[in-house]
């Protein structure tokens, strides 16, 4: 349990922090544990207006959906609403994100070392996808390496890819929007130092700052690295 709660803690830090366009202290608010639910929590995305939070990971190799009657605050009453097994596609899922109008779900997973994707009938809401149809329903996209985490540009024209082992953040440009069958690589981000392992990425709300999210024994930090072009 203990493992899990570290995990949320820093990822609410992190979800702070890229509200912000300046690296402050984080300051720590309060916690919710989904160690009942999922015992290795991996990737975490909300809805677009905070009412709803998905978390990923390897411990039950499902998505969670769950609403909080506070939006963005898990203090308020947090609630499992829905949940979908995806282990017979990736038991290993890493990250979660959605397109621009919650229409698509995206789950990177390590098992194959790709992009799932299902489409929703009902925007942000994963029980439109029925799970007696889930590997049916499902398409995938290989990015390779050992990915750990996945950003979209605002418009979804770029996609980035956390490689965690070899430490490099990946930009691919998107032909068609959202869609990683289109992604043609454009260039790579070095991030490396010893003993550190990527786990998550994310952006400012302007594209100018990155952040990353790195492990190493009893140690969390999230780095943050000034970027001379808007990447969103």
């Amino acid at each position: 349990m203990a493992k899990v709660t570290i995990f949320i803690i820093n990822v609410f830090l992190l979800s702070k922090i890229l509200c912000a366009n300046v690296f402050a202290g984080p300051t720590f608010v309060d916690e919710y544990s989904v160690a009942s639910d999922e015992a290795s929590a991996t990737g975490l995305a909300f809805n677009n207006d905070g009412t709803k939070m998905y978390v990923t990971g390897i411990g039950s190799d499902e998505i969670l959906q769950y609403t909080l009657s506070v939006a963005y605050d898990v203090t308020s009453t947090v609630t499992l609403e829905s949940s979908r097994d995806i282990k017979n596609v990736d038991n290993a899922p890493q990250d979660i994100k959605f397109n621009s109008d919650g229409t698509v779900i995206f789950v990177l997973g390590t098992e194959d070392n790709a992009i799932h994707r299902w489409s929703l009938s009902t925007a942000y809401d994963i029980s439109s996808i029925t799970q007696a149809t889930i590997v049916a329903d499902s398409t995938s996209t290989s990015v390779g390496g050992d990915p750990r985490g996945l950003d979209f540009n605002k418009d979804g024209t770029k996609m980035f890819i956390l490689d965690g082992q070899d430490q490099r953040v990946e930009e691919y440009n998107l032909s068609t929007p959202y869609n990683p069958d289109t992604a043609t690589l454009s260039k790579t981000l070095s991030n490396s130092r010893s003993n550190d392992f990527h786990q998550g990425l994310g952006f400012s709300p302007d594209g100018y700052k990155l952040y990353v999210v790195k492990s190493r024994p009893q140690t969390v930090e999230v780095t943050q690295i000034t970027i001379f072009k808007n990447m969103i």
